[in-house]
């Protein structure tokens, strides 16, 4: 269980408030770190775990990595896949034996509790469906918190802000470089400059150590007037959300860190192509473009669009309504 420190927690947490919604008697389990601390039940404010032994007493287990054997060997249970294949394949082959993501995956469905996998991005599932056949995979929609991730609440008051603040974020991914969205960024802002005189200001969140050492040294030494507050992994980054005029990304789906921002009423560009977000950039000069429109159509039409296009793509109700009928699908 880790509030504000790891995307699928967040996304199990939508999904069981989502269940919830549609009757479910839906719960979460924390078995701890390598069957360490197995009796603790922990809080995040009003939702809190359950002791492991109660999926004893389930219909259906949602299993990701941490769940007793005990439990699997007598609930049926299914698999929620990392989002990104191209991340577990990374993670299989840098550590090897140490960390066998794809060997694991194929172990779990040869199980006889075994009811399929399931994922939560259309561009991925595809590829899921290939690696994993003949296994079942099945499509659920990702959700968000409307209610936590919405237009209105506090700001955040960038200490360097500028005319326009771009906010750079997810930024820890083993399979992303976590310097090709900041360089991007970093050209459009300074041909903003030369050629209209607008002030970009280029922000970071969930910045690794090591980056942030390095962007740190890369602002100081270079006297960049471009690069703007840099931010470890933060409690309330809506707060960040809110104040930024457009986030930007280096990921190909629909992550906590594009449907949080478009939940906030922020723009989400993404410097690679993907049919999921509103737009995409291929360098610099393209960004550019992008933010000039942007501004042109205005920061509340930008708000209202990017709001839309969550509440319509996200509800975290439509995700437990569709985990409901899964449910019900494969426990026939």
């Amino acid at each position: 269980m880790s509030p504000n420190l790891a995307g699928l927690y967040g996304t199990v947490k939508d999904l069981i408030i989502g269940e919830r919604f549609h009757g479910i008697d839906a719960n979460i389990i924390d078995y701890g770190f390598e069957g360490k601390d197995q009796e603790r039940i922990l809080e995040d404010g009003d939702f809190k775990t359950v002791h492991w032994q109660e999926a004893l007493r389930s219909d259906l287990v949602i299993r990701h990595s941490a769940t007793p054997k005990a439990v699997t060997d007598k609930v049926p249970f299914m698999l929620a896949l990392h989002g990104r294949p191209i991340n577990t394949f990374l993670l299989s082959f840098n550590e090897g034996r140490k960390n066998p993501i794809i060997e694991t995956l194929y172990q779990a469905a040869e199980q006889p509790m075994f009811r399929g996998f399931i994922s939560f991005w259309p561009h991925n599932t595809r590829i899921w469906r290939e690696v994993l056949s003949p296994h079942p995979v099945y499509q659920i929609p990702a959700p968000v918190d409307l209610e936590r991730f919405s237009p209105y609440g506090n700001a955040h008051k960038f200490k360097t802000g500028g005319d326009f603040n771009i906010l750079i974020a997810d930024m820890w991914r083993e399979d992303n470089c976590p310097a090709t969205p900041m360089f991007t960024a970093l050209a459009a802002a300074a041909d903003l400059e030369q050629t209209t005189g607008l002030n970009v200001k280029v922000h970071m969140v969930g910045v690794p150590p090591r980056a942030r050492e390095l962007f740190a040294i890369i602002k100081e030494k270079s006297r960049s007037r471009f690069i703007g507050e840099i931010f470890p992994m933060v409690a309330n980054i809506e707060y960040l959300y809110r104040a930024a005029d457009m986030v930007f990304t280096a990921h190909k789906i629909a992550t906590r860190v594009v449907r949080e921002p478009l939940a906030c009423g922020t723009p989400v560009l993404t410097c690679d192509s993907t049919p999921d977000f509103i737009q995409s950039v291929d360098n610099g000069t393209p960004l550019t473009d992008a933010i000039l429109k942007l501004i042109a159509k205005g920061r509340g039409a930008t708000r209202r669009e990017s709001r839309a296009y969550a509440e319509a793509a996200f509800d975290k109700k439509r995700a437990g309504a569709a985990m409901k009928t899964l449910f019900e699908k494969v426990l026939n």
